[in-house]
């Protein structure tokens, strides 16, 4: 058996024994062992924003809904569940529910080259044996930088096409598809456009109607209105004081949802009852299970943390739990639920500063877990002289997010070691060593985490590449 076969066996035989989508016995709630309470008041006040707005939810009913503070630091108008927040890239889990409904009546094929859906899509690649799929721009394995300077500077309402058009330098794939994660924005605006292409309408109108509008998120909305506008809860940069204008996001499908904590609360309710809401069945639980485990990369394994298909699987207490932060400009949010639980919470504040939102954010994902035994972490096994040779040795950095950081970033290297039996990693840059635990061939953890989250493997192109969220490398010779 291969080595590659080898590592797929094993990280089926892991996704088996460790993933669970029915709630643990622990956290079987009721009068003698309720839910925890969270004081969002008080966060808010610790946190020192205006406003937060908040939900939480248990897979069989609502457990609050609401809002802390007012609309500005005026303090005038207070805030309620149906105060419309900016929730940035969590808009990036409804474009990935747009695009498997669209899966699931046939109408698209997440695997199939996009050029052949949208012949027009302004995308270059000198990689055409291994086209761009809709899986991969779902997942950030397509070969895209993110969005350049001039790209994050627009502040003009444009159409997905003309966005598409506005800057060409960062439309061409600078890696191979499908090898390695790497975040970029422009990714879901090209599954907006192959949406258009396919629904034969604007993918605002489309998404307001085939996805908002079922989901009873009848306060939601992608497109900015003088309507909007006026409730809208104002928005505060890092400061907490300085206002921010509203961001008009150049590709609405990454970023652009304006929410409410009660519409969001519907979200929420989805993901944990496996794409049915209310009793009624909206996508199947063998879609929501695609947005839990990546299906492109190098380094997919239902073993491995990280990003899936508009989702991201973290670690908290020993557990996995499925998020999507959101950034936008003068907002801040956090949407997390927990299969083994059943809860979810979605927390939004009215402000840029990421120390604030950690007040909430620190509270709410243990919260998630908080019913639950602490598991051990993967054990450590020991590799084979041929494995330890394969994989000791120096890498280099062979993606980069921005496009501004290219050079900088491409001269970053790391050095993986193994002595005595045990695992190092030292990035060049700091010198500084630290251990992993290798817990299967190909898979590694951090001392502190009790999952995998660097992988190396040999790709279909004879090289040996890491992978991690710190970035993609390269074996040097």
């Amino acid at each position: 058996m291969s080595l590659l076969n080898r590592l797929t066996l094993i990280g089926l035989t892991i996704s088996c024994t460790m993933i669970s989508i029915r709630a643990n016995a622990d956290c079987d709630f009721s009068s003698t062992n309720p839910v925890p309470t969270v004081n969002f008041e008080s966060l808010r006040h610790q946190a020192g924003v205006s406003a937060v707005g908040y939900v939480l939810v248990h897979r069989d009913h609502l457990i609050t809904s609401g809002a802390s503070g007012y609309y500005t630091q005026r303090k005038k108008k207070p805030v309620s569940a149906d105060s419309l927040f900016r929730v940035g890239s969590i808009t990036k889990t409804l474009t990935a529910i747009a695009a498997l409904k669209l899966a699931e009546e046939g109408k698209l094929d997440l695997n199939r080259s996009v050029s052949s859906i949208e012949p027009g899509l302004p995308l270059t690649s000198p990689f055409p044996e291994r086209p761009v799929t809709t899986a991969m721009l779902l997942e950030h394995t397509a070969g895209l930088t993110d969005m350049s300077q001039r790209e994050f500077s627009s502040r003009q309402p444009l159409s997905l096409a003309q966005a598409l058009r506005y800057d060409p330098s960062t439309k061409a794939v600078r890696w191979t598809p499908g090898y390695h994660v790497s975040y970029s924005n422009i990714g879901a605006g090209y599954v907006g456009r192959i949406i258009e292409a396919i629904v034969g309408d604007s993918y605002d109108s489309w998404f307001n109607a085939k996805i908002l509008a079922p989901l009873a998120m009848h306060d939601s909305q992608l497109h900015w209105d003088p309507v909007l506008q006026t409730r809208l809860v104002t928005g505060y940069n890092t400061d907490l004081v300085s206002t921010i204008p509203y961001w008009h996001t150049l590709y609405r499908p990454f970023g652009e949802l304006n929410t409410t904590s009660n519409d969001m609360a519907r979200l929420l309710s989805l993901m944990l009852n496996r794409g049915t809401l209310g009793g009624k069945h909206f996508l199947s639980s063998s879609s929501i299970l695609k947005m839990e485990q990546r299906q492109t990369g190098l380094s997919k394994n239902p073993y491995m943390l990280g990003y899936a298909l508009g989702l991201d699987r973290e670690e908290v207490n020993s557990h996995f739990i499925y998020s999507h932060y959101g950034d936008a400009d003068g907002y801040l949010a956090k949407f997390a639920y927990s299969n083994d639980c059943g809860l979810g919470y979605f927390v939004v504040i009215n402000a840029f500063n990421h120390q604030a939102l950690s007040v909430f954010v620190d509270v709410l994902d243990n919260w998630l877990v908080a019913g639950l035994p602490k598991k051990p972490p993967a054990p450590a096994i020991q590799l084979k002289p041929a494995e330890i040779a394969a994989l000791s040795g120096r890498y280099r950095r062979v993606t980069y997010r921005f496009p501004w950081q290219k050079e900088s970033t491409l001269r970053q290297t790391i050095d993986i070691a193994e002595d005595k039996g045990r695992w190092y990693l030292r990035y060049i840059i700091n010198d500084h060593w630290r251990e992993i635990i290798p817990v299967a061939p190909h898979l590694f953890r951090e001392v502190t985490d009790h999952y995998a989250s660097i992988a190396i493997m040999q790709a279909d192109d004879g090289e040996t590449y890491l992978a991690a969220p710190f970035g993609n490398f390269i074996k040097m010779p």
